[in-house]
């Protein structure tokens, strides 16, 4: 029953008063239900104005009621749908009701509003929800034959660009719903169109991104990663680069600035620093060039164009070379490089070609007389000898140890390897081989089979055994191993153990069970270990949305140390590769001032715990010098010596690298003599940075010109990783579908990619 004031507007044909302002003994309600059920009374008038400024008038009129002589008079403080008759209060021209309504009048054939039947909140979401169930199933149906018919990957309706669009065109057609029905072909446009709308952006993202880049230029906190790429189908070259710096809220910026088609017949030196400069004009970075620190590999064609300038070779490059040299995984060599001639004298020359993206460099190196671990022939009779020589190297003093570090290890050919590292060796040719027999016959799907067999036979109970049944089609396939990543290796190894079981099962029933049985699991479990420690600081350090160079200093400590624990606990084979590793380690990289900067700057790392006392000297005195507080002098800072920076590793490792006891190392210095001596005095109250970034946004009113010096140096990545992205989402890019689009075009979808993705990674930080 409804209340007396909702129903107070009744009909009469002898009504004669006009009611004009009769908005106080109305109501919304009232006036829509007399407005269906006496229409000759009672009807909707247009606006009279002349000076209508939204589409809502089209659809809504005033209210009236009839007077004298025929005339209507406008019912006032109110608006109705000259449809449906839903009425609005009608206020102070505020039309956000009327352009909000969605008259059920105006929709297509089963899109009629619920509203007319339904008279509560809770009624009305109710018939919504059904409404939506009934349409998501044709839009799941629309879904499903979209990837069939045009073999799109189903992950293409969860894409966040495809949401916008759809929510885009949600919101269009609620604005007009009053209007005649909008065909797709109005709002989406054609390819031509799409691609010209990227090259403008892209042209807009330039001019917005440059004068950030000139800031940061002009304080030398600018780096710059350039390599190059050919894509596999048109074998056209790029030289790409990606800048890197940190904006005055200390956040760390990664941008692929650009990927241009690299047009020179050969890729000199000169060439590519030609490339380079232009490109550099395009954001009128020439100026500061030399400014500019460059991180790239070891490749001579980079090394020698960009021999006049700051440049800082790749960590990650560096111990990726190291570790294929210690198992001997570096390509094969040209037979006269690689060829070795036995000399009739006890001490025998080695010609050992280096491997590196820059050049081969001969090096002759005396080796003296093996040690008898690795004598010459070795002699495995029932390991007795194998546990004598153990035995007297554990007894042995420090003299005698010294004497092991005299010999060559890192240019021992692999022809006078001792026969236990042999067998090391042929344990992973015969894993290369395994894999590769695998892939050939097509039996990683097979041995997804057999795992989920065995797992079912398994004598476990339903709630262990059902997540090993999930997990079983991801860990029983074996991977392949790359010349270029080395830590492939390591997941070709672990590969082979998770799949031993299944895998054994399928070899039997093909009677190639020798494959597998002659590999020394062994073996396999001891060279996983060693990867380990190498897995966790590749991978952290390849990271390049953070700061990294801090990290060089303990990261290569700690693979250090690891490798002289190694050579002591390891026996055979496995400890001659330890003392290959650790000699290879120091004799191709060394630690620069640089790092222990990069150190020195991490304030969990301050106290260089891990640098010699001459090298924490001279990093503090480069720091006094730099942190000037009228400006910062570059020009003592640019000339100093420049190596290759490493980036941060995983939590928990960084964590225990950090200096839990600073306290009890920290030198003793006078109070307030500098900026430099308050930082290293500082507490930190036992707080842990994992990026030293927000140390130095919390201190910068402390410590006004060591953050500025730390915002230039913590820039340096200390890899090149994120140029090898670049090169990663353009080969996505030029796929075999769209393998005719243009370098150009390419270059343009990239830098907008990374200024988007720039400015997710800015927003949730």
């Amino acid at each position: 029953m409804a209340s007396n004031d909702e129903y107070v507007l009744v009909s009469s044909p002898h009504r004669t008063k006009p009611i004009s302002n009769a908005s106080h003994t109305h109501t919304s309600k009232s006036i829509e239900t007399i407005l269906k059920n006496n229409k000759g009374d009672y009807k909707i008038v247009n606006n009279p104005s002349k000076r209508l400024t939204t589409t809502c008038w089209t659809l809504f009129g005033f209210p009236a009621q009839a007077i004298d002589g025929g005339e209507f008079e406008i019912i006032q403080g109110f608006a109705s749908c000259k449809q449906c008759f839903e009425t609005f209060r009608y206020v102070c021209g505020s039309t956000t009701s009327l352009n909000q309504h969605q008259c059920p009048k105006s929709l297509p054939r089963g899109q009629q509003s619920i509203k007319d039947s339904v008279h509560s909140s809770a009624q009305r979401s109710a018939i919504i929800e059904k409404t939506i169930r009934k349409k998501k199933e044709n839009v799941k149906r629309l879904c499903a034959q979209w990837p069939a018919t045009s073999m799109r990957p189903f992950q293409i309706v969860a894409d966040p660009g495809f949401k916008q669009i759809s929510q885009e065109c949600l919101s269009i057609g609620r604005e007009m719903r009053s209007d005649q029905p909008v065909m797709v072909e109005e709002i989406l446009c054609c390819d031509r169109t799409v691609r010209n709308e990227i090259n403008r952006m892209a042209d807009e993202g330039r001019k917005e991104l440059k004068q950030k880049l000139i800031d940061v230029a002009q304080l030398g906190g600018l780096c710059l990663s350039p390599d190059i790429w050919t894509d596999n189908y048109r074998k056209v070259s790029y030289l790409g680069t990606t800048a890197h710096y940190i904006d005055e809220q200390y956040r760390f910026h990664s941008i692929d600035l650009f990927c241009t088609e690299f047009k020179a017949k050969r890729k000199t030196g000169d060439e590519i620093l030609k490339v380079i400069e232009e490109q550099l004009k395009v954001f009128d970075l020439y100026d500061y060039i030399d400014l500019i620190t460059f991180v790239t590999d070891r490749g001579a064609n980079f090394i020698r164009g960009l021999r006049h300038r700051k440049v800082l070779h790749c960590v990650a490059h560096r111990l990726n070379n190291i570790l294929k040299r210690t198992f001997y995984q570096q390509p094969k060599q040209n037979k006269k490089m690689s060829k070795v001639t036995p000399s009739k004298s006890a001490c025998r020359v080695f010609i050992d070609t280096e491997i590196t993206p820059s050049k081969e460099t001969k090096r002759r190196t005396p080796s003296r007389q093996s040690s008898p671990e690795i004598g010459y022939p070795y002699v495995d009779n029932n390991n007795e000898n194998d546990e004598d020589s153990d035995s007297s190297d554990d007894s042995s003093n420090d003299d005698e140890d010294d004497e092991f570090f005299l010999l060559d290890y890192s240019t021992t050919t692999l022809e006078n390897l001792p026969q236990s590292a042999k067998l090391v060796i042929q344990t992973i040719k015969d894993c290369k081989a395994l894999v590769a027999y695998v892939k050939k016959a097509s039996l990683n799907r097979e041995m997804q089979l057999q795992d989920e067999v065995i797992s079912n036979n398994s004598t476990t109970t339903d709630e262990s055994s059902l997540p090993n049944g999930k997990q079983s089609n991801m860990v029983t396939t074996l991977h392949q191993s790359s010349i270029v990543r080395c830590l492939s290796l390591s997941d070709l190894l672990e590969s082979i153990k998770r799949s031993n079981e299944p895998l054994r099962v399928i070899l039997t029933q093909r009677n190639e069970q020798h494959r597998i049985e002659k590999i020394n699991m062994s073996i396999v479990q001891q060279l996983i270990e060693f990867f380990q420690p190498w897995k966790y600081i590749l991978k952290e350090i390849q990271k390049g949305n953070s700061p990294s160079l801090f990290a060089v200093l303990p990261c290569v400590t700690f693979l250090k140390e690891d490798l002289i624990n190694r050579e002591k606990k390891e026996k055979y084979g496995m400890k001659f590769f330890a003392k290959r590793a650790q000699q290879l380690l120091n004799s191709m990289f060394q630690v620069d001032d640089i790092h222990v900067i990069g150190a020195f700057l991490h304030p969990n790392y301050k106290t260089l715990r891990f640098a010699t006392s001459t090298q924490i000297d001279c990093c503090h005195q480069r720091c006094r010098n730099a942190a000037i507080p009228e400006g910062i002098d570059n020009a003592q800072d640019e000339e100093a010596p420049v190596c290759e920076p490493k980036q941060k590793r995983q939590k928990v490792f960084m964590k225990s690298l950090m200096d839990h006891n600073v306290e009890a190392k920290r030198k003793k210095v006078k109070q307030g003599k500098d900026e430099v001596d308050r930082y290293i005095e500082f507490d930190l109250q036992g707080k842990v940075y994992l990026d030293p970034l927000h140390f130095w946004k919390e201190n910068e009113s402390n410590f006004p010109c060591l953050s500025r010096l730390a915002k230039r140096y913590l820039s340096i990545p200390c890899n090149s990783a994120a140029v090898e992205r670049e090169f990663s989402a353009a080969g996505q890019i030029i796929s075999q579908r769209r393998s005719t689009i243009e370098p150009s075009t390419v270059d343009n979808i990239l830098f907008l990619r990374s200024i988007a993705n720039n400015k997710i990674k800015t927003t949730t930080t």
